[in-house]
């Protein structure tokens, strides 16, 4: 319910939140009412996915909104190989989601950690930096 960079001291001046549920607002943060799926607006030089893919309708469309917004880097973690569930309707590999970052596709991962965590669930995730080529 909290956008992470908000949780962070960065200087950054701004930051737009896309949600697609209805949060209190933050100063210096504009949130979009919207799914990352059907998000238009305009480029920003990163864009930041944190805890998304498992509960979007489409996360190809999602990781797309994200290479297709950011004008240098995406940032990106997300737990990885989680079980399916109402809430999470999807699970996706580390690997799926490096994909979608390729030279070809015109991106350069920079960073990329996988690890796991042991409490209070064991769980999987993947942490990427992706630059635009």
């Amino acid at each position: 319910p909290l956008p992470l960079s908000a949780l962070l001291s960065l200087p950054v001046a701004h930051c737009t939140v896309v949600d697609p549920l209805p949060l209190p607002s933050l100063p210096s943060v504009t949130r979009v009412l919207a799914c990352a799926e059907d998000y238009v607006g305009p480029m920003v030089d990163e864009v930041w996915g944190y805890n998304v893919l498992q509960h979007v309708r489409d996360p190809s469309a999602v990781l797309a909104t994200a290479k297709r917004h950011a004008r240098y880097v995406v940032r990106w973690f997300d737990w990885t190989d989680t079980p399916l569930a109402e809430h999470h309707p999807h699970s996706v590999s580390a690997d799926w989601i490096a994909g979608h970052f390729s030279r070809a596709d015109g991106w350069r991962l920079t960073t990329e950690t996988r690890g796991q965590i042991a409490s209070p669930l064991p769980q999987s995730y993947i942490a990427l930096v992706a630059e635009r080529t």
